[in-house]
């Protein structure tokens, strides 16, 4: 009995494995590879992963055979899509050139050319492991189809026909087919939407718009071979493709494979070397005769008082207005990324009367804060061409800075968006610098106290929004102010400075102007007694101290008439600037760590 349970085990384990090797060398059967991507939580548009089919011995890719992948729905609320169109064809061996059938069905041989100059090459989309397939590679194409909003991507698989009619169509068509070779491993493996697009032999090609309708004679770039998808109202945390056939033809292993996993959106932020501010652009001659209209470039601080052309450069001189975006959680992908700049006036995108000259777009990576902020107008790199457009979406053509009042319609440009790069970002940045091209405007357009900001998206490319911020770079002035400005704040409340329990306070007075100053500081306490300091507070700069030090270090004065002794009873601050200013209170209990603090100012 033991015996025969033993022989019996042994039948079945060989049973097993012969039923296991079928398996993997079966008809018809599909192996199913897709790298699952990260894709931001409730993104609108996000890259998911590529796909690789792997068709087993002895299976026949016959024109019209067809295989569906769907993105995962579960109801109209919960549901994700694509949100690019596709639309490829995959031409193995030598190439040829096909004409798509708009019913479907065979396509025409013309004598398809590769004409792209690939930095690198890759292998093919059709590889074959093992024995070729026994009809030529031209014999057979793939024509991969998805239109932006749906959850389906098509496969169809396109036989090639030499004949044609008049009109080009195939006639008397005679089905290609490819099948895959006797030996123990062969494969036939196709990939797409995996971003490879400069490959050794054939490729994959979509049709330029250009020429002949439904000609696919332009190589793939990288953003026609992406797979894109909308995950805004997906609340699961992973995104399948389903697979399946027409007639049920094919079994794929997997039929759902994992083509995204969501991930919380990253933490981005405009970090600000000192406080960012909107500063002043001075406004041009009031004739056009007088052509006076200078151009203004927002991060170059330049000498001392020459911050923009013909700006009020005597005062509020932007040092340090950089458009500078820290990652606050890890660092920068090294990938390629696509920036897109848009001019708002007065918070308002379109054609505004402020438009972007034709200076480049320069970019640069940062590990550190003290790197990041030490960027002038010279550095960083260019990212290389960009596409200009103006208010309507036309294209524009932006001209150099010069001092004209007078925009042409064609050099309107209000958005800018570059070609996909890698900002010149290094291992472990996570501060990228982005240097603002200079701008210009039409005096007849723009008007006193005007606000201008630029917007800036920064995607991965093709698809991946990654963060959105907005800068602040001037207001427009008919007439230049003769000083930085002034301010008068209260602090509201401190506890008794000299008294000795665990309680302290603290004062910060922040000079945000580029010329140096001096804030008048009064103190009133609860008792009735008074004093005031003088302080002197440099450009761009910082008083900060206790009020305990500034009582015993003689930096107040007390004033006559007082009846008992400064710093013994509660008190509060008034202080008044002949710069533009702002403040910050704390007060702290350095026995319990009970803290407060408070702002004061514009």
């Amino acid at each position: 009995m033991f015996k025969k349970r033993i022989l019996a085990a042994a039948a079945s384990t060989a049973m097993l494995s012969l039923v296991l090797s079928g398996a993997a060398l079966a008809v018809n059967r599909v192996e199913v590879k897709v790298t699952s991507e990260p894709i931001a939580s409730g993104a609108s548009c996000d890259k998911a992963g590529g796909f690789s089919l792997e068709f087993d011995t002895s299976t026949a890719l016959l024109d019209g055979d067809q295989i569906t992948i769907d993105t995962d729905f579960v109801n109209a609320t919960n549901f994700t899509a694509l949100c690019r169109d596709i639309d490829l064809v995959i031409a193995p061996g030598s190439g040829a050139n096909i004409t798509s059938q708009a019913d479907g069905g065979n396509s025409t041989n013309a004598g398809w050319t590769n004409g792209s100059t690939p930095d690198e090459l890759v292998d093919s989309p059709v590889v074959y492991s093992g024995t070729a397939p026994t009809d030529v590679e031209e014999g057979i194409i793939f024509h991969v189809v998805g239109n932006s909003g749906s959850q389906r991507i098509t496969v169809d698989v396109v036989g090639i026909d030499t004949t044609t009619g008049a009109d080009g169509r195939a006639v008397n068509a005679v089905a290609g087919s490819l099948i895959v070779g006797p030996g123990v491993n062969d494969k036939i493996i196709v990939r797409f939407l995996d971003q490879d697009v400069n490959f050794t032999t054939g490729g994959i090609f979509v049709d330029n718009n250009t020429t002949t309708d439904d000609t696919y004679d332009q190589p793939a770039d990288l953003e026609d071979n992406t797979l894109c998808i909308n995950v805004s109202s997906w609340s699961e945390s992973t995104v399948k493709g389903n697979m399946d056939s027409r007639n049920d033809k094919y079994t794929f292993i997997p039929s759902n494979p994992q083509i995204a996993h969501v991930v919380s959106a990253a933490e981005y932020a405009l970090y600000e070397c000192a406080k960012a501010n909107c500063g002043n652009l001075a406004l041009g001659a009031t004739s056009q005769a007088g052509s006076s209209c200078g151009a203004f470039d927002n991060e170059d601080p330049g000498a001392a008082g020459t911050a923009y052309m013909n700006s009020c450069a005597t005062v509020d001189d932007h040092a340090n207005n950089q458009f500078i975006i820290q990652k606050t959680n890890g660092t920068f992908d090294l990938v390629d990324y696509i920036v897109t700049a848009t001019i708002l006036v007065n918070g308002v995108e379109g054609d505004n009367g402020v438009y972007f000259t034709s200076d480049a777009i320069l970019t640069d990576g940062a590990s550190t804060s003290t790197a990041a902020c030490a960027f002038t107008n010279a550095s960083g790199s260019a990212i290389g061409a960009a596409s200009y457009f103006q208010a309507d979406g036309t294209t524009a053509t932006p001209v150099a800075a010069d001092t004209d009042c007078d925009i042409a319609g064609s050099a309107r440009a209000v958005e800018l968006t570059t070609l996909g790069h890698n900002l010149n970002l290094a291992a472990n940045d996570d501060f990228l610098f982005i240097n603002i091209p200079e701008m210009h405007y039409d005096l007849g357009e723009v008007e006193d106290g005007d606000q201008v900001s630029v917007r800036i998206t920064l995607t991965k490319a093709p698809c991946g929004e990654v963060t959105t911020q907005t800068l602040c770079v001037g207001t427009f002035l008919e007439e230049c102010p003769t000083s930085a400005g002034s301010e008068t704040m209260i602090f509201p409340y401190f506890t008794s400075p000299a008294a000795t329990d665990a309680w302290w306070d603290g004062v910060a007075i922040t000079n945000e102007s580029a010329t140096a100053g001096t804030a008048t500081v009064t103190l009133y306490e609860q008792d009735g007694d008074s004093a005031t300091a003088s302080i002197a507070v440099a450009a761009r700069s910082m008083y900060v101290n206790t009020l305990t030090a500034m009582i015993s270090g003689g930096v107040f004065t007390a004033s006559s008439g007082n009846a008992g002794t400064i710093g013994d009873s509660r008190c509060f601050l008034s202080v008044s600037t002949d710069f533009a200013a702002s403040g910050f209170a704390m007060i702290a209990n350095t026995a319990t760590g009970e803290s407060m603090g408070y702002t004061s100012g514009n």
